[in-house]
């Protein structure tokens, strides 16, 4: 809830929409509803306070905001549903993906559950217009939190009903690659690991560099984006503590000429300039001084 408000909102909706539904209590039904969101709007709205002063300005709003409905939003919007899709298949069983789709269209009346059944779908739906890819991916993370409403329907349809030899051959092939997809996932997993293993190394050349330097207190300007397997943005990779007060700081190299400007704010520090080299695939770390 704190870092994806929009997401709560999304699934709770259906969530909502089936405890109002008719023959329920509404009145009371919705009191305790309410009642049970309102510890976490309270701590959204100190941790709002705490970050930003006003327990109603959204930590993240500024960044938000500006990448709803961004320019050419509708081209850009499926590509990025197009790429959250492939990792669908790539982060979890692949006949998965596709008997959720197909069950979607064929599942008998006994195992819907309304919109329950579509939370992947809504929260993709809603996510379209929100132009970000996510970069830092463990999988599709905009759409995580849909995910286990996708594997219970699937589940039901799979596992529920008539006997599997019984059923017809279409439900029994996928029930086959299901169970396949399943089987192979720790070999998947092992080759993310690899991949995976590769992308923090390159991301924590910084952090691994200076701590070779053995600098006591110094300042870093990183250059550019740092990586090839997965680069990551040089703001990503900045990040000191409130204080300011750490042994090393790292800052952004914005431009040759500002370097030693921003050094001499640090007058105590020793000065490092950071770069990724695409070629030879590692960083370089250079100390540079402005006397």
């Amino acid at each position: 809830m704190l870092a994806r408000y929009f997401t709560g909102v999304v699934c709770a909706v259906p969530i909502a929409w089936w405890l109002l539904r008719p023959g329920a209590s509404r009145l009371r039904t919705a009191a305790l509803f309410l009642l049970g969101g309102l510890p976490w709007v309270l701590l959204l709205a100190w941790y709002n306070t705490m970050f930003s002063g006003n327990p109603w300005q959204l930590t993240t709003r500024p960044l938000t905001v500006s990448l709803w409905f961004a320019d050419n939003f509708m081209a850009r919007g499926a590509d990025m549903l197009a790429t959250h899709l492939l990792r669908h298949l790539t982060w979890t069983p692949p006949a998965l993906i596709v008997a959720y789709v197909v069950y979607l269209r064929r599942a008998p009346r006994e195992t819907r559950r309304g919109l329950f059944d579509w939370m992947l779908v809504l929260l993709a739906g809603s996510m379209y217009f929100y132009i970000e890819r996510g970069g830092n991916q463990y999988g599709p993370r905009f759409h995580y939190e849909a995910f286990l409403f996708m594997v219970v329907f699937v589940a039901a349809n799979l596992f529920g009903g008539v006997r599997l030899e019984e059923r017809p051959r279409r439900e029994r092939v996928l029930f086959g690659l299901t169970a396949a997809s399943v089987a192979i996932m720790p070999l998947v997993f092992v080759g993310h690991a690899v991949t995976e293993q590769r992308v923090i190394r390159e991301r924590m050349d910084p952090y691994t560099m200076m701590a070779r330097a053995e600098a006591r207190r110094a300042l870093v300007m990183i250059h550019g984006r740092v990586g090839t397997a997965r680069s990551m943005a040089a703001t990503d990779l900045t990040r000191n503590g409130i204080d300011y007060d750490g042994g090393v700081l790292y800052g952004l190299d914005l431009d040759e000429g500002a370097r030693c400007g921003i050094a001499r704010r640090f007058p105590d520090r020793e000065t490092f300039l950071y770069r990724w080299n695409s070629s030879s695939r590692r960083g370089e770390l250079l100390a540079f001084s402005c006397r």
